[in-house]
């Protein structure tokens, strides 16, 4: 039989609730439609494509291209017109923030969505980093793991860590010099 494999979000949904875990994943039971239902996942979609902008040029992009990755990538299924326009402007607000904040680890982008594996002798937990920055503290084969959050929960802090932890595992385990990880929430 093949091994267990199981991602680090199943991982992570189980930590949070196993119930919940096992009405989603063994029941099919689906979660309440609200308006701010992938608010998060726009988020980390946006980020992510600035990020890939930002490493095929090698400089982040300018404000202007921002609000044009925005207004075309931003995407809330389930928002009525005033909800959309709502968290439209916050997003666009937390974006604009986060490229002032972090600006200079747009200019070192050596991956995005970069998946990883952790083989045990019970299965495989997968996962992607969002953001693989390279030059860590400028050194040249210094690697450090990015990861998006928009968790508003400081108990899943824990599990947080523990991804990071996976993740750098994983990397140093495939030969990648992973000297640092951090959470951006």
């Amino acid at each position: 039989a093949p091994p267990t494999q199981v991602s680090f979000s199943e991982v992570a949904q189980y930590e949070g609730c196993p119930y919940q875990y096992r009405l989603a994943n063994s029941l099919g039971f689906e979660n309440v439609l609200v308006p701010e239902l992938g608010y998060g996942r726009a988020i980390h979609h946006i980020l992510r494509v600035i990020a890939e902008e930002a490493r095929e040029s090698g400089q982040p992009p300018a404000p202007e291209e921002i609000r044009a990755i925005l207004r075309r990538e931003f995407y809330l299924p389930f928002a009525n017109r005033w909800a959309f326009d709502s968290m439209s402007r916050a997003a666009d607000q937390l974006v604009d923030r986060y490229r002032g904040e972090w600006a200079d680890d747009l200019t070192r982008v050596w991956a995005t969505e970069r998946p990883f594996e952790v083989h045990t002798e019970d299965g495989i937990l997968t996962g992607r980093a969002d953001v693989i920055l390279d030059r860590h503290e400028g050194a040249a084969d210094s690697l450090a793991i990015v990861d998006y959050k928009s968790s508003t929960d400081a108990d899943r802090d824990g599990v947080f860590a523990f991804q990071l932890a996976v993740y750098a595992a994983a990397g140093r385990g495939e030969g990648l010099e992973v000297s640092a990880a951090f959470l951006h929430d």
